[in-house]
């Protein structure tokens, strides 16, 4: 909980409220990431209706590609800290579709009366609050205190080999016997 509920909105939000980081620059690669996850979403759809799966089961885990504990330690260990930025961009993105249109997808079969959920309460999740507020300092170009923002961004930093930790875990529960 402590590494997605503040590490990593520290990690998003740093890197798109750092000085170098560009959101004009990054917008093709931010809708690309959108795009890529929608186009999953609705390749996978036809897919599943063919072969009788349930659609809530199949098609978010294929508009999902794993952005944060795979893609963010393997951005920097290709691009360094430079593309850090980047890949934090493209991780929103993904995450923005998913927590979104995801959600709702994984929400259609359930009667109205069991929706208690807005439709807007997955943007209060910290990581989605880190990228609103990232994205309007990335835009407006607002200054932190230096002592303040490389506080934030070391905590942030925190979050990558955590990120690599806790999928190590996971995949210490997966037995392939059932893979089928």
């Amino acid at each position: 909980r402590v590494s997605m509920d503040v590490l990593c909105p520290l990690l998003v939000f740093t890197a798109l409220a750092a000085k170098d980081f560009d959101i004009a620059h990054n917008g093709m690669l931010i809708m690309a990431g959108a795009l890529i996850s929608l186009g999953s979403g609705l390749l996978a759809w036809p897919v599943a209706r063919l072969f009788g799966y349930d659609i809530r089961t199949f098609v978010p885990p294929m508009m999902y590609n794993n952005c944060g504990n795979m893609g963010l330690p393997l951005a920097v260990l290709a691009f360094g800290a430079s593309g850090l930025g980047s890949a934090v961009a493209l991780f929103m993105a993904c995450n923005l579709i998913y927590f979104s249109v995801g959600i709702k997808i994984l929400e259609s079969g359930k009667r109205q009366s069991e929706r208690h959920v807005s439709r807007w309460k997955f943007l209060a999740n910290p990581v989605m609050i880190a990228m609103i507020v990232g994205t309007l300092f990335a835009i407006v170009h607002i200054p932190l205190p230096t002592p303040l923002f490389l506080a934030m961004k070391m905590l942030g930093d925190a979050c990558i080999p955590l990120m690599l930790f806790a999928l190590g875990v996971r995949m210490m529960d997966v037995r392939l016997k059932s893979w089928h």
